[in-house]
């Protein structure tokens, strides 16, 4: 708990870091197609998957979220937003049942949970955000399958035993 008041004092310093990032392009809204190009998530997205999976990722899922939730503009959310999702794995096929497909699809999803919190109304900006790119842009059936993973709630802490069957199904 006391590592999370600590991150508490640098939220308004790196949602303004963010901020002007986006401003420069750094928050590209498709994955690069050369290692030339900037993108914040290409290079640390693989760091902050390690993170989440240490046993104490809570605080530094908190600190996440609470940056995300604190953007002062629906802008920078939605660039950062499009730029996280276009840079989500990819599924060999959009509709294979595989386990293996299906546990990526709840891995990502959860990186979605983690990263920027649950996706209710209880945080009417944030679905209203990722509503607007969910529907304004074309998705693959492989994304389509991470946001409903992540929208029914994907992590283990979240789901009911009801709800752990439609998770069979993404």
């Amino acid at each position: 708990m006391e590592s999370y008041l600590c991150f508490l004092d640098y939220v308004e310093s790196v949602t303004s870091l963010l901020s002007r990032l986006v401003r420069l392009g750094v928050f590209p809204p498709t994955r690069p197609t050369s290692r030339s190009q900037p993108s914040f998530f290409q290079i640390n997205l693989p760091i902050i998957r390690a993170r989440f999976q240490a046993e104490s990722y809570h605080s530094y899922s908190a600190y996440w979220s609470d940056i995300i939730l604190s953007l002062p503009s629906t802008f920078t959310l939605q660039a950062i937003l499009t730029s996280l999702f276009s840079s989500l794995s990819e599924l060999s096929s959009g509709l294979d049942s595989s386990l293996p497909q299906r546990a990526l699809v709840k891995q990502e999803a959860t990186l979605l949970r983690r990263l920027i919190g649950p996706l209710n109304v209880q945080n009417d900006e944030l679905w209203e955000c990722a509503s607007a790119l969910f529907l304004g842009r074309e998705w693959n059936e492989g994304h389509g399958r991470i946001f409903a993973c992540w929208a029914a709630g994907c992590d283990k802490d979240t789901v009911d035993n009801e709800s752990e069957m439609t998770l069979y199904f993404f």
